[in-house]
């Protein structure tokens, strides 16, 4: 289970926080922690409150935390089983010496 709000607070400190719209790196309108301004509502220079924006984020991240599940789930057997993997990198890490050892 995910601690959302250890997750806001983790992601608001990474990322950053603003009150008010912004051009992020690429120059797009950007609120709040990293929120892209795609709706009609946001105004340039007005100060928004930080619950609102805090709950804009706990929305963007509960929706890409949906889709890896919902990919997870969809694709789980798209990929070889996890204990394959780690034999092979066992394998790899511990060279062609600790490999004939084992297998005698």
């Amino acid at each position: 289970m995910i601690d959302m709000d250890k997750l806001l607070e983790s992601v608001k400190k990474h990322e950053g926080y603003r009150n008010k719209v912004y051009l992020d790196t690429l120059n797009k309108r950007t609120v709040g922690v990293g929120h892209l301004c795609v709706e009609d509502f946001w105004e340039d220079g007005k100060e928004y409150d930080e619950d609102f924006l805090m709950g804009i984020l706990e929305k963007d991240l509960q929706s890409a935390i949906d889709q890896a599940d919902d990919m997870c789930y969809n694709h789980r057997n798209d990929f070889p089983a996890w204990g394959d993997r780690s034999f092979q990198v066992q394998e790899n890490v511990a060279g062609p010496s600790a490999r004939s050892t084992r297998l005698r």
